[in-house]
C-alpha cells in the first residue's frame, strides 16, 4: 500500500513532458496596469527568468505577465497543456501566438463561471496544440486578490490525465479518512455527549470545507456557476475553523477547571474569528485573507504556546497529545502561508504542507479523543463495579437493618396495643365512675327538699355526665387519643333532650368535621353542656311556640374554629348573665383555660360565639 502511495506522488509531480522543450519561460509585474500583450511578445519591457525559487510572488496588487516558449521535438504533432499548480488566481488571459499573431484568445480565473474552462478540472489547464519541429509562443495575464503563485507544470494530456487520476485518488483518500475520523467522533459526541467531541468535528469540518477551497474543489463542486463566492468561501470557513479550533482547545485542554490565565484572552480571539467572519462579506478578499491568515498564526501560536505552558506546570495526558498533534498542525501551516507569501519555493511539500500537518493533526487528535474516551470507559467500568460491591454490601446491611427494625416494630406494636388496652380500660372505668358518682348524686338529689340546692345537683349530675360521655366515646374510638365533636356533639344534645324533653324544644346542630383531643374536648363539652343548659333552662316561656336552639361548630378560613351556641327566646340582660356562676364557668373553661374569644349577645334571645385558636386542632 505504502509503495503504491509513493508511486502516486512521484507521478503527482511530474513536471514537465518528456516531448517538449520549453525554451523561455520569464514574468514582467506591471505595477501600473498599462502593459500591452503586444509590449510582452516583443519584450519591450524587461522580463525575468522563472525559477522555482521566484515563482511565488505573496500579495501583490500588480499585473503579472508571464511570456512562454516551447517547442515540439518531434515529428508529430503533440496535444499539450500548461498546469498552474496554483487554482485561486482570480482572471487569466491567454494569448496563443503563431507567427507573431495571435490565433487565440479567451479569458478563464476563479471568477469566471466554472464551465468556461477548456478542461473542467480544480486546476487551470492550458491546453495547446503543436506541429513537429514548430516553436509556439504563449503569454498569460494574470490578476488576482490571492496570493501570486505563478508556478506551471508542461504535460502532455495524457500525462495530465494519469497525473489528475493519480491527485483524485489521494485526494479520495485524503478527504475519505478525514470523514471517517470526523463521524467516529461525531457518534462518540452522541454517545458521551461532551461538547469536546461536537468541537473537534466542527473545527475539522470547516478546515476541510477551507482545503476544498483553497484547492479549487469546492467551486468545482459546490457553486461552479457562481465564481463571486470565492471571495467570501475561504475567508468563512477560514474564520469558522479558527473560532472552533479555540473552543476545542478551552474544552480539550480543560481550561475551566485549570482555571489558567488565558482565558479571557481566547475568548477575545474567539470574538476577533466572528468579526473576521462578518467583514467576510464587506470587505474586499485581499484584505480580508491577509487579517485572517495574520489571526489564524497568531491563535495557532498562542494555543501551541498554552498547550507547552499547561504541559509544562500540569502534566496532564490531555496537554501532551495536544502538543505533538499542534507541532504538526503549526509546522504545516507555516510552511503553507510561508509558500504563499512567496518566501518558500513550491513543492509537494509546500503546496500540501497544512493539509498534511492537519491530517497529522487530526489523527493524533482522534486517538487522544480515543483515549480519553477508554480512559471514561475503564473509570465508568471500574465504577461499575465498586457499585455492584457497594450495592451487595448495602443489601446486606439493609436486609439486617430490615430484621432489626422488624423485631423493633413487633416489639413497639406489642408495647403499643399494651398501652392501647391500659388506655382503654382507664377510660372505661373513668367513665363507670363518673356513672357511679352521678348516680350517687342524682339519689342524693331526691332526698333535698331545698328547690336551689335541687337545681345545683342536677347541673352537676349533668357536667359529669358530659365528661363521662367523653370517655365513653374514647373508650369506643378506634384512635383513643381524638374526639370526633360532630359525633359528640350529637350524642351530649340527645342526652340534654331526653333530660328536658317536656319543653318542646327544636334543635339545630351544624358540625364541621373537627378532631379534639381529651384536654380541649372535656372543657367544649362542658361548655355546650353549660349553655344549652341555660337555654332549656330559662330561654323559653310555656306560651312561645317554635323554640330553638342552634348549635354550631365551623371551621374558619384563618384556620381557627368558632362554637356558637343560640336560642330565639326571650333574651336576657348581659350584665346579669355575666354575674352567674354558668356564666362564670363558662368564662374560666373558655378564656382562660383554652384561650378562647367570648362574644355574648342577648337582643333577641341570646347568643354565644366562641373562638378558638388552630392550635386545639388536630
Amino acid at each position: 500500500m505504502l509503495k503504491y502511495l509513493f508511486f502516486l506522488l512521484y507521478c503527482t509531480l511530474t513536471l514537465h513532458a518528456q516531448n517538449t522543450d520549453v525554451l523561455e519561460q520569464s514574468y514582467f509585474l506591471d505595477a501600473k496596469h498599462s502593459v500591452k500583450v503586444s509590449d510582452i511578445y516583443s519584450k519591450k519591457v524587461a522580463l525575468i527568468p522563472m525559477t522555482k525559487k521566484n515563482t511565488t510572488l505573496g500579495f501583490k496588487k500588480e499585473t503579472v505577465w508571464i511570456y512562454v516558449k516551447v517547442r515540439n521535438k518531434t515529428k508529430q504533432q503533440l496535444s499539450n497543456v500548461i498546469q498552474f499548480t496554483y487554482p485561486l488566481h482570480d482572471f487569466i488571459d491567454v494569448y496563443m501566438y503563431d507567427d507573431s499573431k495571435i490565433t487565440e484568445r479567451y479569458r478563464t480565473g476563479d471568477l469566471t463561471k466554472f464551465q468556461t474552462r477548456k478542461i473542467k478540472t480544480n486546476d487551470f489547464i492550458i491546453p495547446y496544440k503543436i506541429a513537429p519541429k514548430e516553436t509556439k509562443t504563449i503569454i498569460f495575464k494574470i490578476n488576482s486578490q490571492s496570493a501570486l503563485n505563478i508556478e506551471m507544470n508542461f504535460l502532455s494530456q495524457n500525462e495530465y490525465l494519469s497525473k489528475l487520476n493519480n491527485k483524485n485518488i489521494l485526494y479520495g483518500i485524503y478527504y475519505g479518512a478525514v470523514l471517517i475520523m470526523l463521524l467516529y467522533n461525531f457518534i462518540l459526541f452522541f454517545i458521551i455527549k461532551e461538547r469536546v467531541y461536537l468541537y473537534y468535528v466542527a473545527f475539522h469540518f470547516a478546515n476541510l470545507f477551507t482545503q476544498l477551497g483553497l484547492n479549487g474543489l469546492a467551486f468545482e463542486y459546490f457553486y461552479p456557476a457562481y465564481p463571486l463566492l470565492n471571495t467570501i468561501f475561504i475567508p468563512v470557513t477560514f474564520a469558522l475553523s479558527n473560532y472552533y479550533i479555540i473552543k476545542f482547545a478551552l474544552n480539550f485542554l480543560e481550561f475551566q477547571k485549570l482555571k489558567t490565565k488565558f482565558s479571557r484572552y481566547f475568548q477575545l480571539l474567539s470574538f476577533l474569528s466572528i468579526v473576521a467572519l462578518l467583514f467576510a462579506f464587506i470587505l474586499p478578499y485581499a484584505t480580508i485573507i491577509v487579517l485572517i491568515v495574520f489571526l489564524s498564526m497568531i491563535t495557532v501560536l498562542s494555543l501551541f504556546i498554552t498547550g507547552v505552558y499547561i504541559l509544562k506546570r500540569y502534566k496532564t495526558e490531555a496537554s501532551k497529545f495536544f502538543v505533538i498533534a499542534w507541532s504538526f498542525m503549526l509546522l504545516g501551516i507555516f510552511v503553507e502561508e510561508a509558500h504563499n507569501l512567496g518566501f518558500l519555493a513550491s513543492s509537494f511539500i509546500t503546496s500540501y504542507a497544512s493539509q498534511i500537518g492537519a491530517f497529522i493533526e487530526l489523527t493524533l487528535l482522534s486517538i487522544a479523543l480515543a483515549y480519553r474516551y477508554n480512559t471514561l470507559f475503564i473509570s465508568l467500568t471500574k465504577t461499575k463495579a465498586d457499585l455492584v460491591i457497594l450495592n451487595k454490601s448495602l443489601e446486606e446491611k439493609v436486609q439486617e437493618r430490615t430484621q432489626s427494625l422488624d423485631e423493633k416494630n413487633k416489639h413497639l406494636h406489642l408495647e403499643v396495643t399494651n398501652k392501647n388496652i391500659l388506655l382503654r380500660e382507664l377510660y372505661h372505668r373513668v367513665k363507670n365512675n363518673l356513672q357511679i358518682i352521678s348516680s350517687l348524686l342524682s339519689l342524693q338529689s331526691k332526698r333535698i327538699k331545698d328547690k336551689e340546692a335541687k337545681i345545683l345537683f342536677l347541673e352537676s349530675i349533668s357536667r359529669i355526665k358530659s365528661i363521662a360521655m367523653i370517655h365513653e366515646k374514647l373508650y369506643a374510638s378506634d384512635n383513643l387519643q381524638v374526639i370526633s365533636m360532630q359525633n359528640y356533639t350529637q350524642d351530649l344534645i340527645s342526652e340534654l333532650q331526653q333530660s328536658f324533653s317536656d319543653r318542646d324544644i327544636q334543635f339545630k346542630i351544624m358540625c364541621d368535621t373537627i378532631h379534639l383531643n381529651l384536654e380541649v374536648g372535656v372543657p367544649i363539652g362542658l361548655i355546650i353542656n353549660e349553655l344549652v343548659t341555660n337555654s332549656l333552662k330559662y330561654a323559653f316561656n310555656d306560651t312561645q311556640e317554635n323554640k330553638i336552639i342552634s348549635i354550631k361548630m365551623i371551621r374558619n378560613s384563618d384556620k381557627s374554629f368558632t362554637l356558637t351556641i343560640s336560642d330565639n327566646g326571650r333574651g336576657a340582660n348581659i350584665s346579669t348573665i355575666k354575674d352567674g356562676f354558668g356564666f362564670k364557668l363558662l368564662e374560666f373553661l373558655a378564656s382562660y383555660q383554652l384561650k378562647g374569644k367570648i362574644e355574648t349577645n342577648g337582643g333577641s334571645g341570646i347568643t354565644h360565639k366562641i373562638t378558638f385558636s388552630e392550635e386545639f386542632l388536630i
